[in-house]
């Protein structure tokens, strides 16, 4: 499943994941840590 964010857009993507954020790719979004923002807005 992807995460859209609602206030700017983002598009979290799964196969992605978010290494700025320390989430790495394959990483499902229910299993992000709760402490993850948005890497665009925060």
């Amino acid at each position: 499943m992807k995460y859209t964010c609602l206030v700017c857009g983002y598009i979290y993507d799964p196969d992605v994941g978010d290494s700025d954020g320390g989430v790495a790719p394959g990483t499902l979004f229910e299993e992000v840590p709760d402490s993850w923002v948005c890497p665009v807005c925060g």
